[in-house]
């Protein structure tokens, strides 16, 4: 019997070419992997990756915030300053 996973799994069926299929088979066996341990940490790595840049654009969109109201506040501040 199979030990229970700390995460719930969920199978997947798809298909690859014979070529990308004969080529993944050798590289496989030179790695030591299984297909299934193979395909889980590429994708692993590929969410891994979009996540990342989600959180790099919202930063990036939240310094450009602060920064445009920086400006805009510098402005104010120089306008009060000339008013006294």
């Amino acid at each position: 019997m199979r030990e229970h996973a700390t995460e719930i799994s969920r199978k997947k069926n798809f298909f690859l070419t014979a070529d990308l299929d004969d080529r993944v088979k050798i590289h496989i066996k030179e790695s030591g992997l299984n297909l299934s341990q193979l395909i889980r940490d590429l994708l692993s790595r590929w969410v891994e990756e979009r996540e990342k840049e989600k959180i790099d654009n919202e930063i990036i969109k939240a310094c450009e915030f602060y920064y445009d109201m920086d400006k805009k506040m510098a402005a104010e501040w120089r306008s009060a300053e000339a008013e006294v």
